[in-house]
């Protein structure tokens, strides 16, 4: 899968990956399951599986970059550091 989606969005490197968390029975915090697949421009890939525990859902929220940034002179196309 992540071979083709690189190839139709033309990207260097494409990640997918799914994000799963459990509740840990002795903390307020819970364990975060990270599981997925990623490939570069060279066709390899690379399989993602980690695990952490003493994690919070709110430290994985999005960020979304807005077109309207350009505009305002915070960043450059192509830059989005």
């Amino acid at each position: 899968m992540v071979l083709q989606l690189r190839k139709i969005v033309a990207a260097q490197v494409v990640v997918s990956s799914e994000i799963h968390f459990r509740t840990a029975p002795d903390s307020a915090a819970m364990r975060v399951i990270d599981l997925g697949w990623g490939s570069d421009e060279d066709g390899k890939t690379w399989q993602i599986h980690t695990e952490r525990d003493d994690e919070r859902p709110e430290n994985y929220w999005l960020s979304v970059w807005e077109p309207a940034d350009l505009d305002a002179g915070q960043l450059e196309p192509g830059n989005r550091s």
